[in-house]
Formats: C-alpha cells, sequence, structure tokens
C-alpha cells in the first residue's frame, strides 16, 4: 500500500482508538480499564509499525521487531496481527465493546479532572484542532483543548492549516474571549507571540495559563523548550511525543519548520 492511502487508512483506527483512550483515562484503575489501555498500547505500536515499515531495512532485525509488535498484539486476546492485514477495516465493534467494558466506571481522582470542571480557565492551544462532533456532551470531540473551549475556557489557538483554521473560525469566531493565529510560527518567536495576543485581549490580558496543549506532531519538544526558558509555567501540559523516543527535552529535531508546512503528508515523501 502506498504511504498517503495508508496514511489515511491508519488515521480512521485513530478516531475510536482516541475516543476509547479519553474514557478510559478518566476511569479508576479496574479490569476493564486495564484492558482497554493494553488493548490502545499494542494498537498504538502496531500501527506505528505499520505506518514506518517502509522505512526498514530488510533482515533479521526487522522481522524481530514484527514478532514482538505481533506478540503484543496477540497477547491482548482481543486483535491479532493477521487481523490487521487490511488496514482500510476499522474493527468498530471491537471498540464498542472495549467501551461498554469500561461504561459507569468510578472517574479518577486527580487534579487534572477538577481542570475539566473549572468553568472559566485559560488555555493555549498550538496545533488546535476542531474534530467531527464538537462540544457534545457525550465525548465525541476527542481533542482535550477543545473540549475545554466547550466548557467555558478562554484562550489561544494557533492553527497554520487554512481548512483547520477555517473550520475554528467558523465555530469559535463569535467568542470574544478567544484568539485565533494563524501566522508561521518557529520556537524561538512563540512565546512572544502568545504574550501579545494575551495582552491585546482584554479577557485574557493578566491571567495565568491553566493548559498549555502542543500538538503540531512535528518539534513539539523544540516549542516547549522555548516555552519554558521564556518563562511560561502552566498549571497542565499536554504535548504529543514518540513513545519510542520519550522526554528528556534533549530529543529534539536538528531543524525545523514554519508551522504551516508540517500537515501535509505529501511533504515527508519527497
Amino acid at each position: 500500500m502506498q504511504r498517503l492511502p495508508m496514511n489515511f487508512y491508519i488515521r480512521q483506527w485513530y478516531e475510536p482508538m482516541e475516543d476509547l483512550a479519553w474514557r478510559a483515562m478518566r476511569c479508576a484503575p479496574g479490569p476493564g480499564t486495564r484492558r482497554a489501555l493494553e488493548v490502545l498500547e499494542a494498537l498504538d505500536r502496531a500501527l506505528c509499525f505499520a505506518k514506518m515499515e517502509p522505512c526498514f531495512e530488510d533482515g533479521a532485525r526487522r522481522l524481530r521487531a514484527a514478532e514482538h509488535v505481533c506478540a503484543k498484539m496477540d497477547a491482548t486476546g482481543v486483535l491479532a496481527c493477521d487481523s490487521m492485514q487490511d488496514l482500510k477495516r476499522v474493527p468498530r465493534d471491537v471498540f464498542a465493546e472495549l467501551e461498554r467494558s469500561i461504561a459507569g466506571c468510578a472517574e479518577k481522582d486527580q487534579p487534572l479532572w477538577t481542570l475539566l470542571r473549572q468553568k472559566r480557565g485559560v488555555l493555549w492551544s498550538l496545533g488546535a484542532a476542531l474534530n467531527q462532533k464538537p462540544c457534545d456532551e457525550e465525548g465525541g470531540d476527542q481533542d482535550l483543548a477543545t473540549h475545554l473551549l466547550c466548557l467555558g475556557f478562554a484562550g489561544i489557538l494557533l492553527e497554520g492549516h487554512p481548512e483547520r483554521l477555517a473550520r475554528l473560525k467558523d465555530f469559535f469566531g463569535h467568542r470574544e474571549d478567544l484568539v485565533l493565529l494563524s501566522q508561521p510560527a518557529e520556537p524561538r518567536f512563540v512565546g512572544a507571540m502568545l504574550e501579545d495576543a494575551t495582552w491585546n485581549n482584554r479577557v485574557l490580558r493578566d491571567k495565568e495559563v491553566d493548559l498549555l496543549q502542543i500538538t503540531l506532531g512535528v518539534s513539539d519538544c523544540s516549542f516547549l523548550s522555548a516555552l519554558l526558558e521564556g518563562g511560561v509555567r502552566p498549571r497542565f501540559l499536554r504535548i504529543i511525543y514518540w513513545h519510542v523516543i520519550p522526554p528528556p527535552l534533549l530529543y529534539q529535531p536538528g531543524s525545523y519548520r514554519p508551522l504551516g508546512d508540517w500537515y501535509e503528508d505529501g511533504a515527508l515523501d519527497t
């Protein structure tokens, strides 16, 4: 399967996976929660391997890596590697069964859920997103920052992709407590950009940042490092990193491109 179509089908898998993860991570420990998270971890490894497999050289190490991924899948007792040969078919019945297994679970007593119940916090979101069911009370919107905005948070959204920015404007354009930024951003300048936007909005001025969310998918650690070095101290942080190479933040790319160039998969194939 060519890379661009494969990336499209892999994204279809992550929609129900993110929905299930959002629900499971709010549950207190228990058999259903543990099983759901184990399946999600194994699936994430398998899909990551499928996406990156064209980059691996043929040989014994590649085979051992594939065997390790398949062993994780088989150990779940829910999905096997053979069932993922056709990525076009997303097993939504499996996700529905796992969701039923954690329905009505007791919620964790964690500060993050207190933040979720807070009605008037402030957030900064780099790589903002608006999913198919924004502000759905049943959790249809899987983006944490957008979910908080629907609950009454104010903040700044930075989004460089024209289509995604247009959707955000259509949905949130009437909000005076939200600032939408679309200009190209680099780590060394993003702090000043966000500070200026904060000062120029009367609702946000002099307010502390409750949540900093960075979901660009590329150079997230570079942006986080620059913001921390600039003195930004949010109460909570949500950031994407590749679990194969987790933080510390010294794992950073040697170069980066301005925001807005990162979203097109075709740019990665040239």
